[in-house]
């Protein structure tokens, strides 16, 4: 892709990782301040900016500080096997409130449910969706410790796969039971989860809608010193501290004036699309070009398969990628605009959040 290929790249990187950082601040200052409000009377406003300042002197502290080595590599595979459960305790909990429901059980359940297909939500699907599964900036880290690297492929492919399954018997499961009333942050609709035992509602409430903002705790500060390596790269000389809170501080901020979780993380998805699809197709078809140039008959090679095979379904991939991208960015900021003036010209029924 040649040095201006390589920093476009890059500037992508840092800008999908500024997207993720403000969707984690976003679902942290939501959480609490939707489940403990600071009092009855105060504006969730108010309650939502306090627990952010609060998330973000805490996560930018963490941020300037060296936070590897084994305690946090605990600390991360035990945040890792917590997921799993809470992913497992959400999908038997929803499987018991639907069979509730159909034994005549009170379980809450929206009496209009939504629909299972809605081709108007296409654009704001498809961005959360590859943000959902994008760790493509991720992978040289994840493989180095590897010893047996031969079989990465079929971990990776696996790990998809499991992951892939998670994520469609959550939302199914969810859609189903809640309807209309899902949340963009679904654990949220936790928060009334009421079985007959009330301990076990307890628990279950405090895990399922908690957990997932105090683990954030920690991967913000992670993804931060990433962001900031990726800022050094870009802007070679800046000092560790400033490239820190450069990579920290933005996203605080930029979520106490925007809170719209699926709006923020469609943006994700968007620079989401260029990371996953556009570049690797660019960088394919350039490479297969400077070889075929520079050592004829070098190509394919072992790592060619049968989509990367032809310079034509390359480009047409890469190209519907960056079609999806300025199409979804083009719907999501005309329903941005539309809805912000609706807020102008009625501001007095304005809802939060």
């Amino acid at each position: 892709l040649g040095p201006l290929g390589k920093t476009m790249f890059v500037i992508m990187i840092c800008l999908y990782i500024y997207a993720a950082l403000w969707v984690y601040a976003v679902l942290v200052g939501q959480t609490f301040a939707s489940s403990l409000p600071l009092s009855p009377d105060t504006s969730p406003v108010l309650s939502y900016w306090f627990y952010l300042f609060i998330f973000g002197a805490l996560v930018t502290f963490l941020t300037t500080k060296d936070i590897t080595g084994p305690v946090m590599t605990a600390v991360n595979l035990s945040f890792a096997v917590a997921r799993l459960v809470m992913v497992c305790v959400m999908v038997l909990t929803l499987l018991h409130g639907l069979l509730s429901v159909g034994r005549g059980g009170e379980a809450r359940i929206d009496p209009d449910p939504a629909p299972l297909y809605a081709p108007a939500g296409m654009f704001q699907m498809l961005p959360t969706a590859i943000f959902g599964f994008i760790f493509h900036h991720a992978i040289p880290t994840l493989v180095e410790p590897v010893e047996m690297k031969a079989h990465v492929q079929g971990d990776f492919a696996l790990t998809i796969l499991l992951v892939l399954l998670g994520y469609l018997a959550l939302c199914t499961l969810s859609v189903s039971l809640f309807g209309g009333e899902t949340l963009p942050a679904v654990n949220l609709n936790w928060e009334e989860y009421s079985p007959p035992s009330e301990v076990m509602g307890l628990l279950v409430r405090s895990f399922v809608v908690f957990f997932p903002a105090v683990s954030l705790i920690c991967t913000y500060p992670l993804q931060s010193i990433t962001l900031a390596n990726q800022i050094s790269a870009v802007v070679p000389g800046a000092p560790p501290l400033v490239s820190r809170l450069l990579a920290a501080c933005p996203p605080i901020v930029a979520s106490a004036l925007i809170s719209d979780l699926s709006f923020v993380t469609s943006l994700a998805g968007i620079c989401g699309f260029f990371i996953v699809l556009v570049f690797p197709c660019l960088l394919q078809y350039t490479s297969k070009a400077y070889m075929e140039r520079h050592v004829p008959g070098s190509s394919p090679t072992h790592y060619t398969s049968m989509l990367t095979r032809s310079p034509v379904v390359v480009l047409f991939v890469g190209a519907i990628g960056a079609a999806m991208a300025i199409a979804s960015l083009t719907m999501i900021l005309k329903d941005t605009v539309v809805e912000s003036l609706w807020n102008v010209l009625h501001p007095h029924e304005v809802q939060w959040p």
